[in-house]
């Protein structure tokens, strides 16, 4: 399934956006279009979030992070950028695991034991 990035769903007109975020919310503005644009995420993931809805997340951000970056600049601007992106990396793969001993739990049952 390709997912279009022409709209990020919590991307917003900088004009839009509060003065400042609150303090457990990353911002992040870049321009696209002629435009300015800001992308906010919360330093930790809300539990129980499937890995797919975590990807989407991460593509996002990294989406926004990209279009802010300039040829010559760092990926990450300061050192909360880099740890925010990795809790949300850590909860995608926490997420993925327990989705695959889900789904081995959900074969093993429905193969009675057997190995498929």
């Amino acid at each position: 399934m390709q997912i279009s990035m022409t709209t990020l769903q919590s991307m917003q007109s900088l004009d839009l956006c509060a003065a400042d975020p609150a303090d457990h919310v990353l911002r992040v503005c870049f321009t696209e279009a002629g435009q300015n644009w800001c992308y906010e995420l919360p330093d930790t993931p809300p539990g129980g979030l499937s890995s797919m809805r975590l990807s989407q997340f991460l593509q996002e951000f990294e989406y926004a992070m990209n279009k802010r970056q300039q040829p010559s600049s760092s990926f990450y601007i300061d050192l909360r950028e880099r740890k925010v992106h990795v809790t949300w990396l850590n909860a995608h793969a926490e997420a993925l695991e327990r989705e695959a001993r889900m789904s081995r739990l959900f074969a093993s049952r429905i193969s009675g034991g057997q190995a498929a």
